[in-house]
């Protein structure tokens, strides 16, 4: 199955599908921007375990990111980054929805406020 958002155009050239392998592809990037708000959602699972994940906006002169993870993925830093702060993520696994870039964070990502 193929998922595919709103917003996507597909273009073939010369008529021919051109195929990458699953090495090819690059699963990792580093990231960063200024801080435009953090958010937090919590909830209970289908399973009755609750659940907590965090994230923030980053933006830049290109665009915006939104980037969320597991609430213990972030660690103690994620509540001293305030609104303006610069922040850069290294190691981000990233995704899109329709117009929106996403970040995931991952058990081997990090991030520094500077």
């Amino acid at each position: 199955n193929v998922k595919f958002d709103p917003w996507t155009q597909i273009h073939f050239e010369n008529d021919e599908l051109e195929l990458s392998t699953l090495l090819g592809h690059r699963t990792r990037w580093n990231v960063g921007g200024k801080v435009a708000y953090t958010f937090s959602k919590s909830g209970i699972g289908a399973n009755g375990k609750p659940w907590h994940r965090k994230g923030l906006v980053l933006f830049d002169s290109t665009g915006s990111i939104q980037i969320d993870g597991w609430e213990n993925q972030w660690g103690p830093q994620y509540d001293m980054i305030e609104q303006g702060d610069s922040i850069i993520f290294v190691n981000i696994s990233l995704d899109a929805w329709a117009s929106q870039l996403r970040g995931d964070m991952q058990h081997n990502t990090s991030f520094k406020r500077i």
